[in-house]
């Protein structure tokens, strides 16, 4: 009995020791520093321009899978997708549109940093495009919601990602050239926060 609690006794004031410890660490500047650049990186620097990209992205998917179903066809735009990625059969607008994913992506990071936001906008409209498949009729039968989503989940990940990402690199990029090379104020008139 007495060996063990002589260990407990032990394990609690090493977990007090070790708790101590962890509070003084964050209190220090450094952390303090590093907590706050991880959170523009990973948020941004500003929350509400942040957070408005929870409307902005499904908006960007609703407007995406009602113009994928208005004009081409989810279909056609599959088979120009799969074409261009094969090499057997390259579409420009395939470039043209991850472009524009890609220029988001490099826009939201110069204005705000974040890579979840900057990659959640790029996200939205590769997710309505797998979603227009909602509706189609298949060997299988017709595609429904959950199949649907599936789809627009699949794309929005695979291909979202990894845009997103390497927007959010260049977009730091172009944001740390900024402030050295001497444009110190920002978009909103305040200093660039690289």
């Amino acid at each position: 009995m007495s060996a063990t609690q002589s260990g407990g006794r032990w394990l609690v004031s090493t977990v007090d020791s070790a708790r101590a410890h962890a509070v003084e660490l964050l209190r220090t500047r450094t952390t303090r520093r590093l907590v706050r650049r991880l959170s523009r990186g990973f948020v941004g620097v500003r929350h509400d321009v942040s957070a408005l990209t929870l409307v902005a992205a499904p908006l960007l998917a609703v407007v995406t899978e009602w113009w994928v179903v208005r004009s081409h066809g989810y279909r056609r735009i599959h088979s120009w997708a799969v074409g261009t990625w094969t090499g057997t059969d390259p579409h420009v607008l395939v470039f043209v549109g991850v472009a524009v994913l890609l220029a988001i992506s490099v826009v939201f990071t110069v204005v705000n940093s974040g890579v979840v936001p900057a990659t959640f906008l790029v996200m939205g409209p590769l997710f309505g495009i797998g979603f227009a498949r909602y509706g189609l009729a298949t060997r299988y039968g017709t595609v429904g919601i959950p199949e649907a989503t599936a789809s627009g989940g699949v794309l929005a990940i695979a291909f979202g990602v990894p845009i997103g990402v390497i927007g959010f690199l260049v977009g730091t990029a172009l944001r740390k050239g900024v402030v050295h090379f001497g444009g110190r104020r920002g978009p909103d008139g305040g200093l660039w926060k690289a």
